[in-house]
């Protein structure tokens, strides 16, 4: 396992997990124990600022209320 900080994002499914997974991005990984779990792992310290933010964005809106993350990317395209 990955030293240092690890978090945790969940994803919509399995689908998503596995192309998430595929796109190589440095520090996003999986561990025995999350397979077949929809979710992934992020070695913070070595991930870069852009690529937490994006997948952490993502595993919110995966999660959170429809009215309410509806509410926030409609908040997005306004500006």
């Amino acid at each position: 396992m990955p030293e240092g900080p690890i978090f945790a994002v969940r994803t919509e499914d399995m689908h998503e997990k596995e192309a998430i997974l595929a796109q190589g991005t440095k520090g996003f990984f999986d561990i025995e124990h999350f397979k077949g779990y929809p979710a992934f792992l992020i070695q913070l310290k070595v991930a870069s600022k852009k690529s937490v933010r994006e997948a952490i964005l993502d595993g919110w809106l995966t999660c959170a209320p429809e009215p309410l993350a509806r509410e926030y990317l409609a908040s997005r395209k306004r500006g």
